[in-house]
């Protein structure tokens, strides 16, 4: 999170100007060039104030400057960590999607390995930060080699004000996005106690991974399509109907059949049944997941035009949001008053930006593929919620519940005919072959 805020929207910058000055070979590569030394500048400054403040973050969080070295090396994964967002927002920017689809599996498979075999051998906490570094240097070095040295060596004419009016409010709506995304948790800190504030951490750490197995792959192509586009409106209007009804698509089901085994997810991945009691507030979380994911959706079309200003303001309103409802909540209702207010962040974020893109959104209104996708869903969960409380919620049925769940909702897909010839042939596109026949009985 901290190498988020210290590329202070560069990241987003670079994905968006490369994509809006495809058509100009000379305005795009000096885009990159400036953003790249931007981002050098930004990112030292950063990692330099964390190598000094080390000593002093090591005693506040372990009492002792033993820790000192680690947090050293904490701030070379800021360091790194920032340049790998920036180097694949270029590759994004340039819409080389399978370049970037192949780079971080490769990378995360290299995090994976070296953080289970470092650990198994050398039992340092040091371990998983090294695997981090070596994961951002895979992506810069591939990135680097699909940019080539254009982004070192050009000389041409930049534009570095235009992108830090881009970026500054970025930067600070990613500060205040850290806020708002975190500041439940210290809520529940400070109301409840240890216990309560581990089982909260483990419902959203779960719920989280909806975000990074689900919607972010959905959207890593928005901005840059987006903004190639942004001087044509009803591209843009067509762009962003099968964007929602896509990401509504994808995530609704998954984060319903999630809901539906949260008491055996919960147990596996946290391996102590008093985490159980978060069961109610991970539903919440996964039931309500949507919403978050289509304020996603209009985050990236306001970043596209430009709207970055407003992301900030929505930020602000959001942290607003959050704390009121917490604040309100956390002292009567638990973890569970939590979790609405994580979970409600969402609508504030979308109402706002319905105002400003309003004229995008005519054909977004599918309220009858959006009610079929719903139902289907909903009774996934409902079945999967039966079977665990009325047959076995051992974490062994997870895998059963899954399937079950899953092919529920693809049974009620086909019956209600909630996919239409158009919806077939994109979902074609993104499947491989092997999976494309399923997509013709639906």
């Amino acid at each position: 999170m901290t190498y988020v805020i210290a590329s202070f929207g560069l990241q987003t910058a670079a994905a968006r100007f490369l994509a809006l000055l495809n058509e100009s070979e000379t305005e795009l590569w000096s885009a990159a060039s400036a953003i790249f030394i931007l981002t050098l500048v930004v990112t030292t400054i950063a990692t330099i104030a964390f190598v000094v403040l080390s000593p002093t973050l090591s005693v506040y969080f372990t009492k002792t400057t033993e820790w000192t070295f680690a947090f050293i090396l904490g701030a070379f994964w800021v360091f790194s960590g920032t340049l790998a967002l920036v180097f694949q927002a270029f590759v994004q920017g340039l819409r080389r999607y399978k370049s970037i689809a192949t780079i971080l599996l490769v990378s995360r498979l290299a995090l994976i390995g070296f953080t289970f075999f470092g650990l198994y051998f050398f039992d340092s906490v040091e371990t998983p930060i090294l695997a981090w570094i070596i994961y951002n240097t895979i992506v810069v070095g591939w990135s680097l080699g699909i940019t080539g040295k254009r982004i070192l060596n050009f000389r041409g004419k930049t534009e570095i004000r235009k992108i830090l009016r881009y970026s500054i409010p970025l930067g600070f709506a990613a500060m205040v996005g850290v806020i708002a995304n975190t500041i439940d948790q210290f809520l529940v800190g400070g109301y409840l106690n240890a216990l309560a504030l581990g089982v909260y951490n483990a419902a959203v750490v779960m719920s989280g991974a909806l975000s990074l197995v689900l919607f972010t792959p959905l959207v890593t192509a928005l901005l840059p399509e987006f903004s190639a586009r942004v001087d044509n409106e009803s591209e843009i209007a067509s762009g962003l109907r099968l964007a929602i009804r896509f990401v509504i698509l994808a995530t609704l089901p998954s984060s319903f059949i999630l809901a539906g085994v949260s008491g055996q997810a919960l147990e596996i991945f946290a391996g102590n049944r008093v985490y159980l009691s978060g069961i109610t507030a991970l539903q919440i979380l996964c039931l309500l997941f949507v919403i978050g994911s289509i304020q996603g959706v209009f985050t990236s079309l306001l970043q596209a035009l430009g709207r970055t200003l407003l992301i900030m303001i929505i930020g602000l309103l959001s942290v607003l949001t959050v704390t009121v409802i917490s604040v309100l909540l956390i002292p009567i209702y638990g973890i569970t008053g939590a979790a609405l207010g994580n979970a409600l962040l969402g609508v504030s974020g979308i109402g706002i930006p319905l105002i400003f893109t309003r004229k995008y959104v005519r054909g977004v209104g599918q309220f009858g593929f959006y009610s079929k996708v719903l139902v289907s869903s909903l009774l996934s969960f409902v079945t999967m919620s039966e079977l665990a409380n009325r047959i076995s919620s051992s974490p062994f049925t997870i895998l059963p519940y899954t399937v079950i769940g899953t092919g529920i909702f693809l049974i009620l897909l086909r019956a209600f005919r909630t996919l239409n010839a158009e919806d077939k042939k994109h979902l074609k596109n993104f499947l491989p072959i092997s999976l494309q026949r399923l997509i013709s009985l639906l």
